[in-house]
């Protein structure tokens, strides 16, 4: 794959987990961490990866309490809490 490609799959990746967030009521955020370009985000954009890690494995509590970490990631991508 070349450089480009790898940079497009990127973006496609991110772009697929930013709308499931905000529309969880239609993708499910489960079934896309399965996606091989959603796997590789958790090397190239680590604090997205982290977050949907969150999203998917914590109990309420600890969403709770993580989410506070990812303000500014929420914010940028206009991300509801």
């Amino acid at each position: 794959m070349s450089v480009k490609e790898n940079k497009n799959r990127k973006i496609e990746a991110e772009n697929l987990i930013l709308t499931a967030l905000k529309s969880p009521q239609v993708i499910n955020l489960e079934e896309i961490m399965l996606l091989d370009a959603v796997k590789e985000l958790k090397e190239s954009s680590k604090e997205l990866f982290n977050l949907v890690d969150i999203v998917v494995s914590s109990d309420m509590t600890n969403f709770k309490k993580e989410l506070e970490k990812f303000s500014k990631l929420l914010e940028a991508h206009k991300v509801s809490k």
